[in-house]
């Protein structure tokens, strides 16, 4: 594994991790042996900075030296390891994973590695931004409200979220577990595929764990269908669902009717995330209550938790509740569609400074419904597959397809 001389990705690392480099010897040997562990063999990978990784703190976005050192790795890191796959460093994230934009408080903004005056995006800010900059295959990240698919529309990468509970997040520190979800960033999804081979598995040390084998496909979506909700989204976002629909028809999926959330079960994305932003801020004082950890939270995030705090039970339980009826709400909706194309995000990546409000209007409601999607850039903006339960690799699979057609398509040749 090469050193880095430099730093491509300003803001994105946190540290890197010793054992590295003597895992990338070994798989060097095996590789000259004519040996391998299979295709994720001497794979570099990052780790979002709220997975344990053995030796090193688990910081959460916070002041890492303050954090105690992991006693082992998260599961999923161990899952990877066995592969061959190979972690070369923690990324920064937003404080606690709370937040779509990235900003540590010794290395200041996580920046775009495709435009330096732009946001790499949040929580997983620093996984997109190594993934977008090539210094690593691909990366883990957390995923509670978009805070996966968020930083790969903003980097132009490809962005993960499993079915819930189908990856273990065991070793990651929670935040909202019924909506937590292990995450996976990389630039090209047929590494996502292999990634996804190593990693769904069941884990019956974990309570949220669910296997989805039996319910995982080979077949391609048949019934793919668009949403009222791509409304928000600006212009490119939503031409870009447009044409990967089309695109999609033009390989014989069936488009059905769209879905109307707003008049058929009454929902609105700002209103999903209103609630679940209460049920993720009530979590948050509970797992990061030691006064170190206050010390450290910036106004913004200061001001979400005593917000919280302040809230009444019945407040609290009234999100809940709101929160289950929402997620019946969307599968009932969704009985019928194979897949859901709609916008990863509503605008494209924030300037240095900004930080958006409504980033995660179209990605939050997915982790409350359990649904599995992948962010698949597209001509400088981001769209979403989104699938039913255990849909994985149905989607990683029309993810690789779409990569294809943008990557080897053949020009047009001008008869005139």
């Amino acid at each position: 594994m090469a050193a880095i001389d430099h730093d491509p990705a300003p803001g994105a690392i946190e540290s890197l991790i010793p054992t590295a480099l003597a895992q990338a010897e070994q798989a060097d040997s095996r590789r000259a042996q004519g040996q391998t562990l299979g295709p994720l063999d001497g794979l570099v990978f990052a780790v979002k900075s709220n997975f344990d990784v053995a030796g090193l703190p688990t910081s959460s976005g916070l002041i890492p030296t303050l954090a105690r050192p992991a006693a082992s790795d998260a599961f999923v890191i161990e899952l990877l390891t066995a592969a061959g796959a190979i972690a070369g460093m923690t990324t920064t994230m937003a404080p606690m994973a709370i937040g779509a934009i990235t900003e540590s408080a010794a290395l200041g903004p996580c920046v775009n590695p495709r435009d330096p005056t732009l946001h790499a995006g949040g929580s997983s800010g620093g996984s997109g931004a190594v993934v977008g900059a090539g210094l690593v295959q691909f990366a883990l990240g957390s995923d509670t409200m978009g805070s996966v698919r968020i930083p790969a529309a903003y980097c132009g990468v490809y962005g993960w979220l499993p079915t819930h509970g189908a990856v273990s997040a065991r070793g990651m520190t929670p935040l909202a577990p019924s909506m937590d979800s292990v995450g996976v960033l990389a630039r090209d999804p047929r590494v996502l595929i292999d990634v996804a081979d190593a990693i769904l598995r069941f884990d019956r040390d974990f309570p949220w764990s669910r296997d989805v084998a039996a319910t995982t496909s080979t077949d391609y979506p048949a019934h793919i269908a668009l949403c009222d909700w791509a409304s928000v989204a600006n212009e490119s976002s939503r031409r870009a669902v447009t044409e990967v629909v089309d695109l999609m028809q033009s390989w014989g999926s069936t488009t059905v009717d769209p879905i109307t959330f707003s008049t058929s079960v009454d929902l609105t994305p700002d209103r999903i995330r209103r609630h679940g932003l209460l049920v993720v801020e009530a979590s948050a004082c509970n797992v990061f209550g030691e006064p170190w950890q206050r010390d450290l939270m910036t106004p913004s995030v200061r001001s979400m938790l005593d917000y919280a705090e302040k809230a009444s039970a019945a407040r609290l339980w009234q999100s809940v509740d709101e929160l289950v009826g929402i997620r019946r709400s969307i599968r009932n909706a969704l009985t019928h569609v194979d897949c859901l194309v709609l916008p990863t995000t509503p605008q494209s990546a924030p300037v240095i400074g900004d930080d958006p409000v409504h980033a995660a209007d179209l990605t939050a409601w997915v982790n409350v419904a359990g649904l599995p999607a992948v962010a698949v850039p597209w001509q400088g903006t981001s769209v979403q597959l989104i699938g039913q339960p255990g849909s994985d690799r149905n989607l990683l699979r029309w993810a690789a397809k779409i990569d294809d057609y943008v990557n080897f398509q053949i020009p047009e040749v001008d008869a005139r």
